[in-house]
């Protein structure tokens, strides 16, 4: 029998942990595409009125964190090459200070680069879907399944200087995949890959985009004033999971 108390104490646990860590300086390769309001909220050390996540998903997401160390052993074992950092010290990823001026942003971080025995390098990009997800990106692929995530990759790699990334994501839920997919379907993979090349125009106005947001942040003081990518009082995601929803449409 469920032990719910237990259970509760363990959540909260997790989003203490959460909380813990260090918030990643905004604008950020993985932040860009996001409401430029929020971003600005987040830089403003505008405090939380928003909790959706009772800690489930924090949960995800740090597992997901965990399995980079296992998926990078993954694509050298598939002989795609060597990874370029071999050290569990995140530090040692961030983007240098004129790598972060080259993309105007203030802080990024790559998940690795591989340096195949004959060929340029690369960037690799991991990450952790969940069905729907998946199913997105086999039917439409990273541009158009998951935008921001592609501008993520476009903005390191020209922080990088690099051609090329590899972007992976792995399922982390083989029952439900397997289950929506039509009995007479063969079932996919439930680990898609795509080689993205490098975009100047995608990088470029990522860049142009970080700029706008820095100007915000750094000059305007009234939250009334800074642009809102989404319209709060729709009550739907991505603003009904914006720790800053409720302040968001105080300040109008």
């Amino acid at each position: 029998m469920i032990d719910r108390k237990t259970t509760k104490e363990l959540l909260a646990a997790a989003l203490r942990l959460a909380d813990a860590r260090p918030d990643r300086n905004v604008p950020s390769p993985s932040s860009v595409s996001k409401c430029t309001r929020q971003n600005w909220f987040k830089a403003k050390g505008t405090a939380k009125t928003n909790q959706p996540d009772n800690g489930e998903s924090v949960i995800a997401a740090e597992t997901g964190r965990l399995s980079e160390a296992f998926l990078i052993r993954v694509v050298e074992e598939a002989g795609l090459g060597v990874p370029v950092y071999v050290t569990e010290d995140e530090s040692l990823r961030e983007l240098s200070a004129a790598e972060l001026e080259e993309v105007s942003m203030k802080g990024g971080q790559v998940d690795n680069i591989i340096r195949p025995d004959d060929g340029e390098r690369f960037l690799v990009e991991f990450k952790r879907k969940g069905v729907f997800d998946m199913l997105d990106l086999l039917r439409d692929g990273l541009r158009e399944a998951k935008p921001d995530e592609f501008i993520q990759m476009q903005s390191l790699m020209h922080a990088k200087g690099l051609t090329r990334g590899l972007y992976i994501a792995a399922n982390w839920d083989r029952g439900s995949f397997t289950s929506r997919v039509r009995k007479w379907d063969e079932r996919p993979d439930g680990l898609y890959a795509e080689w993205v090349p490098y975009s100047r125009p995608a990088a470029l106005a990522a860049k142009v985009r970080a700029e706008m947001q820095t100007k915000l942040i750094e000059e305007e003081e009234d939250p009334a004033r800074v642009p809102r990518d989404y319209d709060p009082f729709e009550g739907k995601f991505p603003c009904s999971w914006c720790p800053h929803w409720d302040v968001c449409k105080k300040v109008g």
